[in-house]
């Protein structure tokens, strides 16, 4: 993630809109060498629709027109498990310098249009996917269609910035490497995906940043940046006859590549042993107790499955109200803080737990009482739990269709990891015809069908981290 600018609704909010409508927008510059391309293939779902570009960008609309305001997105379904050998780090590195302009619009000039025009902007890379954001007024979306458009056919890394982003990539790995929990991180990771490129971190090494050039990032981008793996997720004030227009005058011109190879499903096992990793830091104040567990591939869930279990997840560690807040916290008071979450990925879904221990209390006190409520999970969930955690999450579900980011997040996300607009539009009712059994059932196969890994952190006296693994029962 870059760090000049920010996401709405995460780290600042826009500039008085009052102040950036009124603002001309800069001159469109020509994209491509390709005429405009006129869209086909549409399908809608309730109000939001999807239509394909001739060049093969996905483009979807969510429009909501109570203000003059847009989000935009585009989502790339390339991360950091499609690098090669010898390009660790370089989908992040690329990320960074996708905003060194292009010779239609030279640097600084994408930063500038966005901030002049009181909006806020970003992007971020995961394993799977990298995507670059806006928020700004209706009046600057052509201009910002046409740059975004832009860098997709047309970035040309100037060798004058490729050190000096890379001194900036290296500064954010050394930012990460000063937690004191980044050696027990990498270790469950490794764990958890063995020989997978997802075992690694999407910044890279540190000798692997150092390594990163320009050349080597060109050679990314120009392989996978292409319109085929391309999603545009417009949402606000904005129908689908307009997003037509603007998307045929911009993205309707970037000229199609050579076909992109399918991405892989990855190479994670199917079963194993249980681990369990200890670490300890010195700046460590208080035990912290995390078990991951990785569903097997040989069982996949389907979508009704990956909804009931994530609200298990919330059952089991989802605020005050969840089983481990009222055991750990509440009853023995051994912890300080609790959570637990589910994470549905076709590589490998992840249910995931943990809980910091008060200052005093060691390992062996705070992971007995934890593998305790877990085991207790495994046996069932009361009415009571099932009901507040059921409405919890429609009322949420809710609150987060007022948010036009978070919706054009939700279709971006779930749509550049093979999902469609009906799963997105489905969920509240597929929630909503779930059952205690449902969760019950799906919540006892991830906490006793799945190999699981624990990870240990705890205080030192003094000197450097130390970590060990071993083989769990």
């Amino acid at each position: 993630m870059r760090e000049t600018t920010f996401p709405p609704g995460r780290r600042g909010c826009l500039a008085p809109l009052a102040l950036a409508v009124g603002l001309a927008s800069l001159a469109p510059a020509a994209i491509g060498q390709e005429p405009a391309r006129p869209a086909v293939a549409t399908i809608a779902s309730a109000q939001v629709s999807e239509f394909k570009l001739e060049n093969g960008i996905r483009v979807v609309v969510v429009p909501d027109r109570r203000v003059p305001v847009v989000t935009h997105m585009v989502w790339y379904a390339v991360g950091a498990a499609d690098e090669g050998a010898d390009e660790h780090g370089v989908a992040h590195y690329l990320e960074h310098m996708m905003f060194k302009g292009t010779p239609s619009y030279p640097k600084g000039q994408f930063d500038r249009y966005v901030i002049s025009r009181g909006g806020s902007h970003n992007a971020t890379t995961s394993m799977d996917d990298t995507v670059y954001f806006q928020r700004l007024p209706k009046a600057a979306l052509a201009q910002m269609m046409a740059m975004e458009a832009d860098r997709m056919a047309n970035l040309k890394i100037d060798d004058a910035d490729v050190a000096s982003e890379r001194a900036v990539v290296l500064e954010e790995y050394r930012r990460n490497e000063v937690s004191i929990s980044i050696e027990l991180d990498k270790k469950v990771r490794q764990a958890i995906y063995s020989g997978d490129p997802r075992a690694r971190t999407t910044i890279g090494k540190e000798e692997e940043i150092k390594a990163l050039n320009g050349a080597t990032a060109q050679r990314f981008y120009e392989r996978f940046y292409g319109p085929g793996r391309a999603t545009v997720v417009i949402a606000g004030d904005i129908d689908e006859a307009e997003a037509r227009a603007l998307t045929a005058a911009t993205y309707g011109r970037v000229p199609v590549r050579e076909k992109l190879a399918p991405r892989v499903a990855g190479n994670m096992p199917k079963s194993g042993a249980h681990q369990r990793i200890e670490a300890s830091h010195e700046r460590a104040t208080a035990v912290r107790v995390g078990r991951t567990y990785v569903l097997p591939l040989d069982v996949p869930l389907d979508r009704r499955d990956s909804h009931a279990a994530n609200l298990f997840s919330y059952i089991a560690g989802g605020g005050m109200t969840s089983r481990m807040h009222r055991r750990l916290i509440n009853e023995v008071t051994m912890a300080t803080s609790v959570g637990c979450s589910f994470s549905y990925r076709p590589q490998a879904s992840l249910f995931e737990c943990a809980a910091s221990g008060r200052v005093g209390v060691t390992a062996a006190q705070l992971e007995p009482a934890f593998e305790a409520v877990l085991a207790e999970l495994a046996k069932g969930v009361t009415d009571d739990e099932f009901d507040e955690i059921k409405q919890r999450f429609l009322a949420t579900s809710a609150f987060r269709k007022d948010n036009v980011y978070d919706r054009a997040h939700s279709y971006g996300a779930s749509l550049a990891r093979g999902l469609a607009i009906s799963d997105v539009d489905s969920a509240d009712a597929i929630v909503s015809d779930l059952s205690k059994s449902d969760v019950e059932r799906v919540g006892q196969m991830m906490l006793t069908a799945s190999r699981h890994v624990t990870g240990i952190l705890g205080p030192k006296p003094t000197g450097p981290i130390v970590a060990k693994t071993s083989a769990a029962n």
